[in-house]
């Protein structure tokens, strides 16, 4: 389950919360219509009911939205970003050398 976070304020208890629970198999900070990213991995949907209802609990959520992920498409952690301060990539027609 995909669950989208509203934080009343830039609330790092909400966020170190996510990061002990069981259930908890993705979070991030994001910039946008939500605070908070995550997803929830549980066995039935009634643990996915429980988790969502205890999110919703934590001091500092002020909102909270969810959905189903009915069939992952693509999911590719093998990429790794480019290290700070690399540059813009050139177009390979400015390329010399």
């Amino acid at each position: 389950m995909g669950v989208g976070l509203n934080l009343a304020d830039a609330d790092d208890r909400v966020t170190e919360a996510l990061r002990t629970w069981r259930g908890v198999d993705f979070a991030a900070r994001t910039l946008g219509r939500f605070d908070v990213v995550t997803t929830l991995v549980e066995p039935s949907a009634g643990a996915l009911y429980a988790s969502l209802e205890r999110i919703r609990e934590i001091p500092g959520v002020s909102g909270v939205e969810a959905w189903f992920h009915l069939a992952v498409l693509k999911e590719d952690y093998a990429r790794t970003l480019r290290p700070a301060g690399g540059g813009i990539p050139q177009p390979l027609g400015s390329i010399t050398g």
